[in-house]
């Protein structure tokens, strides 16, 4: 098969973990892929039409791409002609942050590189996640939203313990002493690694601005009045398509109630992965003594989880995130 990339023009620069702040990994692997596309010569597509998800395992970050299989019918070729393709020009503009496979039929998997993983987990404490491009904010009940709230304060307390210790510094830990290997060996440290992820992409498109915001209202309802300590949106013209949760949910905008529905699921399985976490995973006592760097990269988990529920809460939902209750 003669590949297309080394005769392809196409303007691209190498694409960085870095390039994208604290952005979703599976955006990022979809502009990249979307890239690769250009260097084969094709006509890009919308880097969110590019099919690709996170796959279930127990100690490593892989996301797999329908990808070739998308562009079969359009490129008249075997879908493993194609995925070959792809990974060749895929190698051209990424930097040494994944594996790459192809697998049977086409499929295209996507290994993170514990440093990577490392770098975007320490990318969401040097970075927070930006505001929402919208001033809506779209919320639920007060009950639905105390999980959120409690799983931020236990967060806080955590990392006031380990700044009154002193012995435990919150920063990028997260790797061995070689930098090349990640720390974490418990199933519950993965498990919350795997729904950080999975918020950020959620959060991700959400800011894309495909969905508005819905301010909360004491009776559980979707409502056009803003809180006081809340700006009014500057654009009320979809007020008109917004309606209470409660018998009245078919009226609601389908994108909104499939965003919102969303957020607050992902929010909650990041709560309940965080309570596991916590239950399994000591930091003091004999783990800081002992392992003090595995203590720190425990910890600088905390601090992630934090920062996503802060922002989930006060950039999303238009609520406190309370540092204790």
């Amino acid at each position: 098969m003669e590949s297309k990339v080394a005769k392809n023009t196409y303007n691209c620069r190498k694409l960085t973990i870095g390039d994208f702040g604290n952005c979703g990994l599976k955006r990022l692997l979809q502009q990249q892929i979307e890239a690769a596309i250009g260097l084969c010569g094709r006509s890009q597509l919308n880097p969110q039409t590019i099919s690709i998800h996170r796959l279930s395992h127990h100690n490593s970050v892989i996301y797999r791409s329908a990808i070739a299989l998308q562009l079969s019918p359009l490129w008249q070729l075997p879908p493993d002609d194609i995925a070959h393709q792809l990974m060749a020009a895929y190698l051209t503009i990424s930097e040494d942050n994944l594996y790459t496979e192809v697998v049977s039929t086409g499929w295209i998997h996507f290994l993170l590189r514990d440093r990577s993983l490392a770098a975007l987990l320490q990318n969401s404490i040097d970075i927070p996640p930006s505001p929402p491009t919208l001033s809506y904010h779209f919320c639920s009940t007060r009950d639905n939203l105390f999980p959120l709230q409690y799983s931020h304060a236990r967060c806080s307390s955590l990392l006031r313990l380990g700044q009154v210790g002193a012995e435990v510094v919150v920063e990028n830990f997260f790797l061995d002493g070689e930098g090349e290997r990640l720390l974490f060996v418990d199933g519950a440290e993965w498990a919350l690694i795997f729904h950080i992820l999975d918020l950020l992409d959620v959060m991700d498109e959400l800011d894309k601005g495909r969905f508005g915001k819905v301010i909360f209202s004491p009776s559980g309802n979707l409502s056009p009045q803003s809180p006081s300590h809340l700006p009014l949106p500057p654009q009320r013209g979809r007020w008109e398509n917004f309606a209470s949760f409660q018998g009245e949910s078919e009226l609601l905008e389908p994108s909104l109630m499939r965003g919102g529905v969303k957020l607050l699921k992902q929010g909650l399985a990041l709560c309940q992965a965080f309570d596991r976490f916590h239950r399994s995973c000591r930091i003091w006592g004999e783990v800081q003594i002992d392992r003090p760097r595995l203590a720190e990269a425990r910890l600088s988990l905390v601090r992630v989880t934090q920062i996503l529920l802060r922002s989930l809460l006060e950039d999303y939902f238009g609520l406190p995130a309370p540092t204790e209750l």
